[in-house]
């Protein structure tokens, strides 16, 4: 195929062949796997401490104004339900994370 712009006759070269396919995968996998397999640390267990405590205290706090708080005793119930899974769910994820930081600091 004739190139218009240097006039030379050069070979067609489909998209699909010139593009290195695996630009994604070589440049950020091996970076998270790194990432996501090198040893908890505690900057990292503060921090999700200091993201997921103050949601775990809405268990307690945020149901209880939710439940005397409005007109409608159903959206009541539905909003102090929701809560509370927002609050079991940010504990599940300090028992984890915790657990995770200890089992990878003792080696095991």
């Amino acid at each position: 195929m004739t190139n218009p712009d240097t006039e030379e006759s050069t070979p067609y070269t489909p998209l699909g062949e010139r593009i290195n396919q695996d630009l994604i995968h070589d440049n950020f996998v091996p970076k998270y796997s790194g990432l996501a397999t090198s040893p908890r640390t505690k900057l990292v267990l503060i921090g999700v401490w200091l993201i997921f405590l103050p949601m775990s205290f809405g268990v307690f706090a945020l149901p209880i104004y939710f439940l005397t708080g409005h007109d409608s005793p159903l959206a009541s119930i539905l909003q102090g339900l929701l809560v509370t899974a927002f609050g079991i769910l940010s504990l599940v994820i300090l028992y984890s994370q915790t657990r995770r930081y200890l089992k990878s600091e003792n080696g095991n």
